[in-house]
């Protein structure tokens, strides 16, 4: 599912909303499936690059419950993102949380400087990669709404 413009006030309290930056076409169909399949009370929004995302919150005015971001975007890349998050009051509460292809160390520790809420390497095996991400997503969105990760049934 794309970004897109649509009535967010009838939908916020019963649909949280996961705005995903990621530039990679396949990894964004991945991720998709993941987070909806049998949750498709998630409002899942992707944009590719951290320009678009900042656009995003700042011109639409957007208000995600959790924000996911790859280290590597295009363009300005996601700990740039990050900082400009973490400065916007109105923004600033929103969790982050990376989950990107950078093993590097000091992406992490860059990451956790600026406030990023988790730092998670994309696991290479598809069932972790699923795993990792519903337990990830679900447990930021529980921490900050206290929202169910999975429907009924």
């Amino acid at each position: 599912m794309a970004y897109g413009p649509q009535d967010t006030s009838s939908n916020r309290s019963h649909r949280p909303i996961v705005l995903v930056a990621e530039d990679d076409p396949s990894e964004r169909l991945l991720i998709e499936d993941v987070l909806q399949s049998g949750r498709t009370f998630l409002d899942v929004r992707f944009v590719v690059d951290g320009e678009e995302l900042l656009g995003v919150l700042h011109r639409d005015a957007l208000q995600p419950d959790l924000i996911m971001l790859e280290v590597n975007l295009l363009g300005m890349n996601g700990h740039d993102v990050l900082k400009e998050i973490k400065a916007n009051g109105r923004l600033r509460t929103i969790p982050v949380i990376f989950f990107t292809d950078s093993q590097r160390k000091e992406d992490l520790q860059t990451a956790y400087d600026h406030g990023a809420s988790a730092y998670i390497v994309k696991p290479s095996s598809p069932g972790t990669f699923a795993a990792t991400l519903k337990m990830a997503a679900g447990m930021w969105l529980k921490a900050k709404d206290g929202n169910p990760v999975s429907g009924p049934g």
